[in-house]
């Protein structure tokens, strides 16, 4: 009977020793795996890096020879004029150049761009081309995606101009008409947007943040989503723009123009407001933790709590006292909603 027990005893004892061994082994080839893995990873994205490098420098040889061609057709030209044969063929040029994975810096971009649709877009502002052919090669091709981070571009007509997603990062914008163009999901990062003229401009979930758009025409345009933090908006006019959910955080808008606008879902947390037009705005759920008022019109304004006034303190914000110096709110004549209107004397 004990040497049965002794038996089994060493046999459990063997058992947990393989087991042991096995679970070692085990986890050292799930290690080597994990390893082999990350290493295909990183040779992948090298092979794609250089790919998407030889496909870039191509593209950019086939570029400067059709640039040049095109050039040298307006030159020859008594009147300055594309052909029509010259504007179909920009149009189908900007559709087939592709956009790519490429290094910036020690790593690839978030975002496929297309340096080859920047450097064309470039190109034609710089030939200045007549109004007229640069109207319908607007309106026929695409420079989405296009890389022209740095460029500039101050006082270019880029009027309609399809540059959704594009990557506009500390590029000179200044004086420039890009009323109706697409600037949806685009990076604009500290871009030169001052005294723009943005209007109608569809900025839709645009990366604005740090920009300069002191005295920018963003009359109708489209900001919905938009993230426009810490920019610098003295004199800009908003009115009719659709603002909601944009996000305005630490942003200067001295004396800029938001009359009328619907201000749902909007954050203007620690953004200066000193002077700025919100008359018959509508606030609702807007954000204004430490917000900076100042000779601000907030005649007629729409609030969702009577005690709007001291939500502002609760919130911290700055210059309420002059606020509840010179404003009431009263509720409508149904009720529903609130009004800010001047104190009566």
């Amino acid at each position: 009977m004990i040497r049965s027990i002794v038996i089994f005893w060493i046999f459990f004892l063997l058992l947990l020793a393989g087991m042991g061994f096995w679970v070692h082994s085990l986890s050292e080839t799930n290690a080597d795996l994990n390893g082999a893995f990350e290493a295909q990873t990183d040779l992948l994205e090298r092979q794609a890096e250089q790919i998407s490098a030889l496909q870039s420098g191509e593209q950019a040889h086939q570029l400067i020879d059709f640039v040049q061609r095109i050039q040298a057709d307006l030159d020859s030209g008594e009147d300055h004029r594309l052909s029509e044969r010259n504007i179909t063929d920009i149009i189908s040029l900007s559709k087939a150049l592709s956009s790519f994975r490429y290094p910036d810096g020690d790593s690839l971009v978030e975002v496929p761009l297309s340096p080859a649709r920047g450097q064309l877009l470039a190109a034609l502002v710089k030939m200045g081309l007549d109004s007229i052919d640069f109207t319908k090669i607007k309106a026929g091709a695409t420079f989405a995606y296009a890389d022209l981070h740095n460029a500039d571009l101050h006082g270019a007509d880029l009027s309609g101009a399809d540059l959704s997603y594009a990557h506009l990062k500390n590029t000179n914008l200044s004086g420039s008409n890009l009323s109706g163009a697409s600037l949806l999901e685009a990076n604009l990062w500290n871009a030169d947007l001052s005294r723009a003229d943005l209007r109608k401009a569809d900025v839709r979930r645009a990366d604005v943040r740090w920009s300069k758009m002191t005295l920018a025409n963003l009359h109708e345009a489209n900001l919905n989503g938009a993230r426009m933090d810490a920019s610098l908006m003295d004199g800009a006019d908003l009115r009719e723009a659709d603002v909601r959910w944009a996000q305005f955080a630490g942003a200067v808008m001295t004396d800029a123009d938001l009359e009328g606008l619907n201000l749902k879902g909007a954050v203007f947390d620690r953004a200066n407001l000193k002077g700025v037009r919100l008359c018959k705005a509508r606030f609702s759920r807007t954000a204004l933790t430490e917000a900076i008022f100042g000779d601000t019109d907030l005649d007629s304004a729409v609030v969702e709590e009577e005690n709007w006034m001291q939500a502002l303190n609760d919130v911290h914000a700055i210059g309420v006292a002059a606020i509840q110096s010179k404003y009431r709110v009263t509720p409508s004549a149904k009720g529903s909603t609130f009004y800010v209107v001047p104190r009566e004397d």
